[in-house]
C-alpha cells in the first residue's frame, strides 16, 4: 500500500472514530521546509499527501481548531566552546485562523483533524419564545436580556458552550453575542462563572478586564443568586412509595435545604455521599416545588423543554418542576444531587435521566419512535453522539448588585416568578 492510500485510510478511520467516539486528539506536525516563510495552509495539505481535502483543512483553520509555534531559538555557543540553550524563551504556541498565516521552518503546529462542532439549528426556535420587548434578538437565535457599558445577560440556549473549546473559537455564546453585535472577535467578552453546555439559563459575561476580577468576587462571595428551573419524570405506579437507592430509604423530595458532600475529582460522573467525608467538598441546594402535575406535549424531544408550546403535540406527558436555590455552586451540582435522591433530571443520561422520547415510549409501551416535522427522533445527541446535548434544567433567574455602579438587578426568564 503506497503512502497516499495509508492517509486515505488514516482519513476515512479517524472521520468513523469522531462519528462514534467524538476524537479531541491533537496531530502534530513539524515545518521542515528550507525555504524562508510557507502558508500554514500548503504545510497542511502536502503533510497529508493531498489525501485530506483542502476545503477541510481550511474549515479547520478558519475555526480555530490549528495553533501554531515558531521554531525554538538557537542555543549560543560561548568562547569556551560550550553551548548555552534558553529554555525560557521557547514560544508559547497560538491559536491561528488564517490559511495564509506563515510559518518558519521547524516550526511547530498542533492540529485537531476534527474539531467538535454542535450545531445551532434549534436556536432558530428562540426568536417566537419570549414577548419582552427590550429583548434583542436577531436571527441567530440569541435573546440577550440586559445589556450595559460594563456587563450583559444573555439567555444561553441548550446544546451551547459559554466560552470557546481548545478545538473550536466559534459556534459558541461569546462569539454568537459579537457576531450578533457585529463586533470583532478580539472585542474582550469575558464569563465570570459557567453553565453546563446542555443546560439553558440566564449568563452574565464582563465587557472590561479590568472590571472582571469585582464580578469574580460576586461568585466567590456567594452574594450572586443563581435560580435554577428543574424539570423531573416520576413514574405514577411510584409516586407513593419511598424511593430506595443502595439499600437506604430515601424520603420523597420535599420542600427545604438538602446537604450531600461531593468527592473532590477530576472525574466527569460526580459521587456524592449524604454522610459528611473528611475532605470531600459540601454541596448545598434550595429546593421548593413549582408545580406537582406539569402536562408536557412531546413534539420532538428534550430540546423543546422551555419553549413556547407552539407545534402540533403528538403525545402528552406529566412531569414535575422544582425550583431550586444554588448555596455552592459546585461542578453538576444540581445534576448529581437530583440523580443522588433518586430524580435525574429529564434527557440527562449522565446522570440516569431519560429522554422525553423514551418517556413518551415507555407511558405507551411501544417501541416507536416519536416522529415530527419529518424528523425521526431517539436518545442520541444532536451529532449522534451519546453525550446530552439538552437536558430539563433551566437557570431561570439572576439577581445580584453590580460591583460597579451598586445597583441591584434581578433578572428572570419567568416574570412574576420567586
Amino acid at each position: 500500500m503506497n503512502s497516499n492510500n495509508c492517509y486515505f485510510v488514516l482519513f476515512f478511520f479517524m472521520s468513523l472514530i469522531k462519528l462514534y467516539k467524538g476524537i479531541k486528539i491533537p496531530l502534530y506536525i513539524n515545518s521542515t521546509r528550507n525555504v524562508e516563510t510557507v502558508a500554514l495552509i500548503d504545510i497542511l495539505y502536502d503533510h497529508f499527501k493531498q489525501t485530506i481535502p483542502r476545503s477541510h483543512l481550511v474549515d479547520v483553520i478558519n475555526i480555530g481548531g490549528v495553533y501554531c509555534r515558531h521554531a525554538t531559538p538557537k542555543p549560543t555557543v560561548l568562547p569556551n566552546g560550550r553551548i548555552r540553550y534558553h529554555p525560557h524563551t521557547l514560544p508559547n504556541p497560538h491559536r491561528v485562523t488564517d490559511q495564509n498565516y506563515s510559518l518558519e521552518p521547524q516550526s511547530l503546529v498542533k492540529l485537531y483533524l476534527f474539531p467538535r462542532h454542535n450545531t445551532t439549528i434549534h436556536l432558530n426556535n428562540n426568536n417566537n419564545n419570549n414577548n419582552n420587548s427590550n429583548n434583542n434578538n436577531n436571527n441567530n437565535g440569541l435573546n440577550i436580556i440586559h445589556d450595559n457599558e460594563s456587563f450583559m445577560v444573555v439567555d444561553k440556549p441548550h446544546g451551547i458552550n459559554v466560552g470557546p473549546l481548545i478545538d473550536n473559537l466559534k459556534n459558541n455564546l461569546s462569539w454568537m453575542v459579537r457576531q450578533q453585535q457585529q463586533q470583532s472577535i478580539d472585542t474582550p467578552i469575558y464569563n465570570p462563572h459557567r453553565i453546563d453546555f446542555p443546560t439553558r439559563g440566564l449568563c452574565l459575561l464582563v465587557k472590561k478586564s479590568d472590571e472582571i476580577h469585582r464580578f469574580n468576587q460576586l461568585f466567590k462571595d456567594r452574594t450572586i443568586k443563581k435560580r435554577y428551573r428543574v424539570f423531573i419524570y416520576e413514574n405514577q405506579n411510584d409516586k407513593d412509595k419511598e424511593i430506595e437507592k443502595d439499600g437506604e430509604e430515601k424520603e420523597k423530595l420535599r420542600v427545604g435545604r438538602y446537604i450531600h458532600y461531593m468527592k473532590p475529582s477530576k472525574s466527569t460522573i460526580k459521587q456524592l455521599s449524604l454522610d459528611k467525608v473528611d475532605g470531600w467538598h459540601d454541596c448545598g441546594t434550595e429546593i421548593d416545588y413549582l408545580k406537582t402535575d406539569f402536562t408536557k406535549n412531546v413534539y420532538m424531544d428534550d430540546r423543546d423543554i422551555g419553549k413556547g408550546d407552539k407545534r402540533r403535540p403528538h403525545r402528552r406527558i406529566q412531569l414535575k418542576t422544582v425550583d431550586v436555590e444554588l448555596i455552592t455552586g459546585r461542578t453538576h451540582q444540581i445534576r448529581s444531587q437530583m440523580s443522588f435522591m433518586g430524580y435525574p433530571i429529564i434527557g440527562d443520561k449522565m446522570y440516569g435521566g431519560k429522554s422525553l422520547n423514551e418517556i413518551a415510549n415507555e407511558k405507551e409501551e411501544s417501541k416507536d419512535k416519536v416522529v415530527a416535522d419529518g424528523m425521526s427522533l431517539d436518545s442520541r445527541d444532536y451529532d449522534g453522539s451519546l453525550v446530552s446535548s439538552v437536558i430539563g434544567l433551566m437557570a431561570y433567574q439572576l439577581s445580584f448588585k453590580c460591583p460597579i455602579t451598586k445597583i441591584d438587578y434581578l433578572f428572570s426568564l419567568f416574570p412574576g416568578s420567586k
